[in-house]
């Protein structure tokens, strides 16, 4: 798997290299590897990004190797590909990555509790989402702060972000995005004794289960 470090070592044309990375990327989790040995092939990508061009292309296959350290349960090492993306999206003003860096940044606090902070990042995304008019972020993101909401036992701001993300959501074919709203509300709802309300949105959630299972997603 090392074999990348071999790419550095030639010319070679840029949409020569980048699809090595894929190759690599998409291949790994197939590979009968340790964690540790998917760690060092990671490591050994990130940095053979990193020497190249600081464009939306390289930037968005960091993205693909913060996932895959998420996979193998490095959090830390999701976190600092995350962070290191932020500063060269907004280096070049790219403001969806900065937004969807922003996004991987609050996952990062939100699965470590710090909540404060993920609603922060969340809130970041947000703004720029609704500037870019970006639909499916934009209530994602409202969505996510509804969920913060409700684990800090906020159940009426939960409840408001729902509907306003439903707003955006509803118009999308985000089935999944979708079915979290219906069923954060159900909860929220069900917390504040509104039993009857709580049953409609939790069948409603399971309409969208429904449809998850037509088209076969995960």
């Amino acid at each position: 798997m090392l074999l990348i470090v071999s790419c550095q070592k030639k010319k070679e044309t840029t949409n020569t290299y980048k699809n090595k990375v894929i190759v690599v990327l998409n291949n790994l989790d197939s590979l009968n590897l340790k964690d540790t040995d998917k760690e060092k092939t990671l490591d050994t990508l990130s940095q053979f990004v990193l020497t190249h061009n600081n464009d939306s292309i390289n930037r968005n296959l960091l993205f693909d190797v913060a996932n895959k350290y998420f996979d193998i349960n490095k959090p830390d090492k999701y976190f600092e590909i995350a962070s290191k993306i932020n500063q060269l999206a907004t280096s070049q003003n790219d403001s969806s990555q900065i937004a969807k860096s922003f996004s991987y940044i609050g996952y990062y606090y939100n699965i470590n509790s710090k909540l404060d902070s993920a609603f922060k990042y969340y809130l970041k995304a947000e703004k720029i989402y609704k500037a870019l008019r970006d639909r499916i972020n934009y209530g994602k993101s409202k969505m996510f702060k509804a969920e913060i909401y409700y684990d800090t036992g906020n159940f009426v701001e939960s409840e408001i972000e729902i509907v306003n993300a439903l707003k955006e959501l509803n118009k999308t074919n985000d089935t999944k995005s979708i079915f979290n709203c219906y069923l954060t509300m159900a909860l929220s709802l069900k917390e504040m004794n509104n039993y009857s309300k709580s049953l409609e949105y939790l069948d409603l959630a399971l309409s969208q289960i429904n449809i998850l299972e037509r088209k076969k997603e995960p």
